[in-house]
């Protein structure tokens, strides 16, 4: 089985970028970019830097929105997706042009410098295991005879707490005890 690859680009914004919607609502992001080219040998064996290659950028969706609220005139990227080229009447005459539709993009590491953040989306959390489930979807038990018609609790926030008790320290019997005398409590 073949690797699966896609195209991919790597240039610079080089327009101030755009978020529109389409007719069914979707947002679409564009951007006049410039992609980086090889640079060129000449006869004598010096290598000399290529004019960028200016075309279209556009990405569809919640990808819009994000690289929207990312990227701005300037910024290096890397970009995957495909080639697309079209026809559009100009002033009565039909002019082909072309656009890279840019399934994903991120910031270009050989150029530039940035952080990575790490938190989990909220679709990528570990899933909580299966216990501490089933200990948080039963609900309270019932006050004072009362049926237990509400709401249950966090889950989250339950599980946070149970876990709180399982690495909080160990009291000390002593008060008197020296550090050197209390056991190491694993975190």
């Amino acid at each position: 089985m073949p690797m699966p690859t896609k195209p991919g680009v790597s240039g610079f914004i080089a327009s101030d970028p755009t978020l529109s919607f389409t007719r069914y609502g979707d947002a679409r992001f564009y951007a006049r970019v410039g992609l980086h080219q090889d640079a060129e040998r000449d006869e004598q064996g010096n290598f000399h830097e290529v004019e960028p290659y200016f075309t279209d950028l556009i990405m569809f969706g919640p990808s819009a929105e994000r690289a929207h609220a990312t990227y701005q005139k300037g910024d290096n990227f890397i970009a995957q997706g495909q080639e697309r080229t079209y026809t559009q009447n100009v002033e009565g005459e039909q002019v082909t042009r072309e656009q890279f539709r840019a399934s994903t993009i991120g910031p270009n590491g050989n150029i530039t410098t940035f952080s990575i953040d790490r938190t989990p989306h909220e679709r990528e959390t570990p899933a909580v295991d299966a216990t501490a489930r089933e200990s948080t979807s039963q609900q309270a038990p019932a006050v004072d005879g009362e049926a237990a018609e509400k709401e249950p609790a966090d889950p989250v926030a339950d599980v946070l707490a149970e876990r709180e008790t399982q690495v909080a320290p160990e009291a000390v019997s002593s008060p008197a005890a020296s550090a050197q005398e209390r056991e190491p409590v694993a975190r």
